[in-house]
């Protein structure tokens, strides 16, 4: 619930509470939210998570989900996004419904990924809280984390542990999930249907300090030499049992769907997954895994080739046409523009002779009779 809170609204958002807040099984806990209350819901999820105020759960499912039924899709929604396996849910608060039931691998799955949220992670770390006056109660409200682990006075208090949350129905028992961290790992812990809260610490400590004395953490980037994988995450690692070597784990590659050249690198113990890593595959991996056509493919390529053949003789036929008709209308042009200037230089020289004639047909008798003279003179000198 609070993790799908905290990603589907805002830790200021002011929320009003109804007449819901009343629609509880009797004797489940709260923190007495009246109807008409405000509430921000950064303080409604202190409430959830510290005091498991099933009020406070009702009041956010119907702020953000619209109604319990509609938040339950959200978290549905989730709890598939992060591979659960048998795991639904019907309201935020986990009151008894037979329709309402997970299982302790989902809920590991869950926990890890609601502490992957910065915000989730102060709150379950906190020993203590408090929500100041609303419109409605004039009194603080003082939150109380009952995870017992992370309580400095309790007998059952751990240095390692770093929050987590309590649970208890009649159905169910007690319940417990829990978060610790040591010597730079990270591990969490679920315990289901416990008769005693005293035996949920005791089994929790016990699964807990044997995960951190008995597994090492592994860098893939320091112990990896395949020749398949050219660069590898460096901050990736394998989690294996003490006296377990790398090199005795099952490798498997797992090209990305869209980029060939990457993708992810799995690691397997006796059948268990221990780590994963993003890689950049090598050429001599590229190389051996070319993906090789299959026989409709091949026909297939060859068809869309032999298209694009077509296509490019076509092209090619049409630019050689459109070329020679150019260059044929161009030596027409040559043509036309040869026969203009025979035809002007014709028009000229008529023209020419035309006014010639008539001059010469001006000029009086004598005249024309001493320029024959002189014509006939000039001849005989040349």
């Amino acid at each position: 619930t609070a993790m799908v809170a905290l990603e589907n609204g805002n830790l200021d958002d002011e929320i009003t509470f109804d007449e819901s807040v009343y629609d509880l099984e009797e004797g489940s806990s709260h923190v007495g939210i009246q109807p008409g209350e405000k509430m921000t819901l950064r303080h409604a999820l202190y409430a959830l998570m510290l005091e498991s105020a099933n009020d406070a759960g009702v009041g956010i499912a119907e702020y953000l989900g619209g109604s319990l039924e509609g938040f339950a899709e959200l978290m549905n929604q989730k709890a598939e996004e992060l591979g659960c396996v048998n795991t639904h849910f019907t309201n935020p608060h986990g009151l008894h419904n037979e329709n309402h039931y997970t299982c302790a691998y989902d809920m590991a799955l869950i926990a890890q990924a609601a502490y992957e949220i910065p915000e989730f992670r102060e709150m379950v770390s906190s020993t203590q809280s408090y929500c100041p006056p609303t419109n409605v109660t004039e009194e603080e409200r003082y939150f109380v984390n009952h995870h017992k682990m992370i309580q400095e006075e309790s007998e059952y208090y751990e240095e390692w542990c770093t929050g987590g949350k309590t649970g208890y129905t009649s159905d169910a028992w007690n319940t417990l999930v829990t978060y610790g961290e040591k010597n730079g790992r990270k591990q969490v812990c679920v315990v289901l249907r416990v008769p005693g809260a005293v035996k949920c610490y005791e089994e929790t400590a016990l699964l807990m300090n044997y995960g951190f004395d008995n597994f090492q953490k592994v860098s893939i980037k320091e112990r990896e030499k395949s020749e398949n994988i050219k660069s590898i995450d460096e901050n990736a690692y394998v989690l294996l049992p003490s006296g377990v070597e790398f090199e005795s784990l099952e490798m498997k590659l797992i090209p990305d769907s869209n980029d060939k050249t990457a993708g992810i690198v799995e690691y397997t113990y006796d059948g268990h997954l221990v780590g994963t890593a993003s890689v950049q595959f090598s050429d001599v991996y590229l190389e051996k895994n070319e993906p090789e056509m299959k026989p409709e493919e091949k026909k297939e390529e060859q068809k869309e080739n032999s298209v694009w053949k077509w296509i490019i003789w076509i092209v090619a036929g049409i630019v050689i046409l459109g070329t020679i008709f150019f260059l044929f209308l161009l030596a027409v042009a040559v043509k036309r523009k040869k026969k203009r200037e025979a035809q002007r230089r014709r028009r000229i020289a008529r023209k020419r002779k035309r006014q010639q004639e008539e001059r010469y047909r001006q000029m009086s008798g004598e005249r024309r009779r001493e320029r024959s003279r002189r014509d006939t003179r000039d001849r005989y000198e040349r």
